[in-house]
């Protein structure tokens, strides 16, 4: 719940985007700061993740076809030694908890690993590989007015007529198609594949897989992050396509990121992409922050070592290194903003209370029986009952640190593993909204439960006085040959509070956690421990079951 309520992935990403770009200004956009800062801009680039393409300095790697095949080499590279932890990660854990299908889960694994290394890496693979497009133009003859090129990275090669550099040229083209254009449609393939299942609220093995990519937008938003991914592309990579061989002496590059940049804070304000207003807010403060940091870099275009012409066109109290500074204070907003948003987050964390057994005063004992491996299965229908149900779920494993609770979005992988899921938990909780007992998967656990004699709990949201409708629905249903309706309704149903009033949503948390802790074996030893109820934080009021337990 902690991670639902701040989203850190959404601000992680905007963090690192904003200084992706932030980096380039001196590379691609020919923005130079005073040297007082240069320290402080060295100790930035850290956040480019240029290490995992440049492993090797430059005069170590070779020849310029060399250094472009490293380029996006290391990183696949990298990813591989990733893949071999995946694996022995996902073998020890089937050892342990004997986990089912392990082939689904650990290529989800991969994938959602691939699509968070990619998108790291990607901007700086992309920028390296341009180092093979830039020339940097001298004048070859002042008399005849003429000039030669030669590449920036190496000037050896010249730019005119010189078949080594055609044979680069060529690797440029096809590692340009290969990664900074092909990489983001793959990731846009897959979010179309999962597109109907993502809005219908429905979450596979694939669309879990690739929820990096989507989960921080609102479902009309489903392929916003390609879009974003390309905007940062583009002011890293693409943009150096403009004035080859002179752009970073000039201010052209640097007024169509500007305007680039304004273009997608409109765009940005008009769709709101994000589910939540925080990452909202955060996006605009990024793309403010960016917009002034290329306007600060145009200034010091006009102020390269030259103050009078900074007085002169920009203003009289400008000079080089007030520029730079204005910039500097701008990447520093950006990280004051994060470490405030982290020390947040770990205040939190630190201070989130949990159940607690009134008896003891100690948080209770989480002892699985030896057939088991999760707590508590939660039931639901998915038309009219998953986003609540995950709700549910998300404060329950936040209230009761440690609880193991089989969740559809977290666990399945195949449907036809229902009743061996059923099967493998101590208690089922049967989160009621309408048409629960009509669906033929739900009805499925429902019967698995029944026979393998499971404790079953129902909790709703609804009237106390709409129980009777549950039942009606029930028996209608659920009519198996068996007394199904005594057994679903053996237990007095625990209302659902989590939606409204934090103190009633505690209540109902201390029910369910209760519901839990009667049937694991601690307390089936010593039940004297729960004769008290449990307790959350410093609610001292116990919460006794609604009926008896037998």
């Amino acid at each position: 719940v902690l991670v639902s309520n701040h989203t850190p992935q959404a601000k992680f990403k905007l963090v690192i985007s904003f200084f992706q770009v932030v980096n380039t200004l001196t590379p691609v956009y020919g923005v130079r700061f005073d040297p007082i800062f240069s320290s402080y801009f060295k100790s930035l680039r850290l956040l480019n993740f240029n290490e995992f393409t440049q492993i090797l300095p430059a005069t170590c790697a070779g020849t310029m076809s060399t250094r472009l095949i490293l380029t996006v080499t290391i990183p696949f590279g990298i990813m591989f030694i990733g893949y071999i932890v995946i694996c022995i990660h996902a073998l020890i854990s089937r050892k342990t908890n004997g986990t089912s299908d392990f082939k689904t889960k650990l290529w989800g694994r991969i994938l959602k690993f691939t699509i968070i290394f990619m998108y790291i890496v990607l901007p700086g693979s992309s920028r390296k590989i341009f180092d093979a497009y830039l020339c940097n133009s001298f004048a070859k003859n002042d008399m005849a007015m003429t000039r030669s090129s030669y590449l920036a990275a190496d000037p050896i090669l010249s730019c005119e007529d010189d078949s080594d550099y055609t044979s680069v040229l060529r690797l440029f083209w096809a590692l340009f198609v290969i990664w900074p254009v092909m990489i983001p449609l793959l990731m846009f393939g897959l979010l179309w594949k999962i597109r109907r299942l993502v809005r219908a609220k429905r979450t596979t093995p694939l669309a879990e897989a690739c929820s990096f990519l989507w989960r921080d937008y609102n479902e009309g938003n489903l392929y916003w992050e390609i879009l974003d991914l390309y905007r940062k592309i583009f002011l890293t990579g693409f943009i150096l396509l403009i004035d080859r061989q002179e752009g970073n002496t000039r201010i052209l590059r640097l007024l169509v990121a500007t305007g680039l940049s304004v273009l997608y804070f409109g765009f940005l304000m008009r769709v709101r992409p994000y589910k939540q207003a925080g990452n909202l807010d955060f996006a605009f403060v990024s793309n403010i922050l960016l917009i002034l940091c290329f306007i600060f870099g145009t200034v010091l275009h006009f102020c390269k070592g030259d103050d009078e012409t900074c007085k002169t066109y920009i203003s009289r109290g400008l000079n080089s290194f007030k520029a730079s500074l204005l910039v500097v204070l701008m990447t520093m907003v950006m990280l004051v903003i994060i470490l405030v948003f982290l020390c947040v987050f770990a205040i939190d964390a630190i201070h989130t209370p949990s159940v607690r057994v009134v008896n003891t005063g100690s948080k209770p004992n989480l002892e699985l029986p030896g057939d088991c491996k999760f707590h508590a299965f939660f039931s639901h229908i998915w038309s009219t009952g998953q986003a609540k149900t995950h709700t549910a779920v998300r404060k329950m494993q936040l209230f009761l640190p440690g609880v193991r609770i089989w969740l559809d979005v977290d666990e399945l992988t195949h449907v036809d593993q229902l009743e061996e899921s059923v099967n493998s938990c101590v208690v089922i909780i049967i989160f009621y909204t309408k048409g629960y007992f009509r669906s033929k998967n739900c009805q499925r656990e429902v019967y698995a439960a029944v026979g393998a004699d499971k404790p079953i709990y129902l909790i709703y949201e609804s009237d106390i006085r709409d129980i009777e409708v549950m039942k009606k629905e029930c028996n209608k249903y659920c009519n198996k040959g068996e007394n199904i309706l005594d057994k679903v309704f053996a237990n007095d149903p625990i209302p659902w509070l989590g939606s409204s009033n934090s103190i009633f949503a505690i209540e109902s948390i201390k029910l369910v956690s209760l519901a839990i802790l009667r049937h694991l074996p601690f307390y089936l030893r010593v039940p004297g421990q729960l004769e008290k109820g449990v307790k959350i934080g410093n609610n001292c009021n116990q919460v006794n079951f609604p009926s008896p337990v037998d």
